[in-house]
């Protein structure tokens, strides 16, 4: 046998595991009409929309078998829709999310694939194996920084804590109404700020 008919032979042998691991990825998460979204805000031409992926349903959307809650992250599905005539800047903008007093620290994807991935740090013996970044993680994440005139773009946010891992059922401060605020966006032709963006969130998060 060649080395090029046992290439070909290997290569059929492996399709059916390359096309599972194609498969098991679940399709992008896409925008829908800004009407549709629960919890959003509008002022100067510009809507964004935010949706909290906490149940089930939504997970397994979006992300698979991969599951950011059990780890304490909440994802956020954030739509910018500009109907203005001018770009949006993006590159200051500053993120919070509060809950009661609490707010809770923005994580990039490439983080919240390494927990999905059990990453430990080396413990100085053996180096650990580096698994590939999860791509309905990383390849989903909101991280533009220009929106043209017209043109609606969405991605995930990822929040850090969200979650109580301990006890058994919400605390009050988990049932109460979450805030997504956005502040820090600029028109592209002026540089002029424009008014922050308040976003509640409806208070149905689930423990994992």
């Amino acid at each position: 046998m060649t080395k090029k008919v046992r290439f070909l032979a290997v290569m059929v042998m492996l399709a059916p595991v390359l096309l599972t691991a194609v498969a098991s990825d679940p399709p992008r998460v896409r925008p829908r009409e800004a009407s549709t979204y629960e919890s959003r805000d509008s002022h100067e031409g510009i809507t964004v929309a935010a949706e909290a992926y906490v149940t089930d349903e939504q997970i397994k959307t979006a992300f698979g078998n991969h599951d950011p809650r059990k780890y304490g992250v909440l994802a956020v599905y954030v739509v910018f829709f500009n109907t203005s005539k001018d770009a949006l800047k993006l590159d200051t903008l500053d993120i919070t999310l509060e809950r009661a007093r609490m707010k809770f620290e923005q994580i990039p994807g490439g983080e919240v694939s390494r927990r999905l991935n059990g990453f430990k740090a080396p413990n100085g013996v053996k180096p650990p194996k580096i698994k590939a970044p999860i791509s309905p993680v990383v390849d989903q994440e909101f991280l533009l920084k220009l929106i043209p005139p017209g043109e609606t773009a969405g991605g995930f946010l990822y929040f850090d804590r969200f979650f109580n891992l301990s006890g058994d059922g919400p605390t009050p401060s988990e049932r109460a109404e979450s805030h997504l605020y956005l502040n820090r966006i600029q028109w592209a032709g002026t540089g002029r700020e424009l008014m922050f963006f308040d976003i509640a969130l409806p208070n149905n998060t689930r423990k994992p």
